[in-house]
């Protein structure tokens, strides 16, 4: 997995360690998909979302993700994640 401007990951367990324990987060974040478009293999989701800060506070963030299938399986991830100030919400 790939998220661009952040971290780059191998594996399931390393994904799962990463967004449960992310450092100056609490609990995973809370995602709503946006929309979803699937082109063959390739399946890519637009979504919105909240994650729990550890000092307090809620950091709100748009998501885009691409994910590349192989035999109904996810073979690549990759991720955009842009926070978003107050005036960004819609």
């Amino acid at each position: 997995m790939t998220v661009f401007g952040a971290f780059q990951l191998s594996g399931k367990d390393a994904y799962d360690k990463a967004i449960d324990g992310a450092p100056n987060f609490i609990d995973p974040p809370e995602l709503q998909v946006v929309r979803m478009v699937e082109q063959g293999d390739i399946v890519m989701a637009e979504l919105t979302g909240t994650a729990k800060r550890a000092a307090g506070g809620e950091m709100r963030i748009s998501m885009a993700e691409v994910f590349v299938m192989r035999e109904g399986k996810i073979a690549e991830r990759r991720a955009w994640v842009i926070p978003l100030q107050e005036n960004d919400y819609r």
